[in-house]
């Protein structure tokens, strides 16, 4: 067979960006900026907890503490500084610390919740994977919290082995 002739091509003129993409480039360095105001004014700088009251309840739990910050990684992932990473994983660590401390998690995953409200809580951590990759202690939580639903981890009984179901709408940790 022949093979196709190869074809060298030598750029060796500079382009500027185009316009549209120093447009993007101002949107994740305005959504930067506007992390670290969120962080200042909401978050301890000794311990990355939230500041506010930690309630129990259907409408107070720990996913709606992360409902403003759920598109975090994202900006990295798109682009963004490894700055926003760094304030995003700062959050996420004094979050499940501080949720830890009040009895809503256990082994750093909710206790019992539905799912809808587990998803929305969790939706940061899930691009957590795509912004890092080798981070072990993500690979850690990701094998930890997927045992908790594939009947790996006997300590958890979300997982109907004889069924093959999740047991409930209403699970976690415990």
């Amino acid at each position: 067979e022949k093979s196709p002739k190869s074809t060298e091509i030598i750029i060796s003129t500079k382009m500027d960006a185009p316009e549209w993409a120093k447009m993007e480039r101002g949107l994740l360095e305005a959504n930067a900026q506007l992390m670290d105001l969120v962080v200042e004014k909401y978050v301890n700088p000794a311990n990355g907890y939230l500041k506010l009251v930690e309630c129990f309840g259907g409408e107070d739990g720990p996913d709606d503490a992360m409902d403003a910050v759920y598109n975090w990684p994202l900006v990295y992932v798109l682009g963004g500084s490894k700055h926003t990473l760094d304030l995003f994983n700062f959050m996420w660590e004094g979050h499940i610390k501080q949720y830890t401390q009040v009895g809503m998690y256990y082994r750093e995953f909710i206790t019992s919740f539905d799912w809808l409200h587990n998803g929305e809580g969790y939706q940061p951590f899930f691009m957590l994977p795509l912004a890092d990759p080798d981070d072990p202690k993500t690979r850690d939580r990701i094998l930890r919290f997927a045992n908790f639903y594939t009947g790996r981890d006997t300590s958890v009984h979300n997982y109907d082995p004889k069924h093959k179901i999740i047991r409930s709408v209403l699970t976690g940790s415990k």
